[in-house]
């Protein structure tokens, strides 16, 4: 059972875009306006960032990030579950 639970769930279906929603943790902590994503057969998330300007051209920064590339994987892997089922259905079929 996971200790993640998925609400405020959109669907999109915009480009890239399949849908959005947020996120909450066993501990309370609410990511908000999480984004799943889909191009040529593959899948992933998109957390919240902040839009800057570097040298004239745009560019984002992570507003989460990981104390280990390790952990992120486990967390985003367990969270894509939840997403394809939440946004796609039940099995997450591609």
């Amino acid at each position: 059972m996971s200790s993640l639970a998925i609400t405020n769930v959109s669907q999109v279906n915009k480009g890239k875009l399949l849908g959005q929603f947020d996120l909450i943790t066993s501990d309370g902590l609410r990511i908000n306006g999480v984004r799943l994503l889909e191009a040529d057969g593959n899948r992933w998330l998109s957390f919240p960032h902040r839009e800057f300007n570097r040298n004239g051209a745009r560019a984002f920064e992570q507003i989460i990030t990981f104390a280990s590339g390790a952990g992120r994987k486990r967390f985003e892997a367990e969270v894509l579950l939840l997403a394809e089922d939440a946004i796609c259905g039940v099995g997450a079929a591609r």
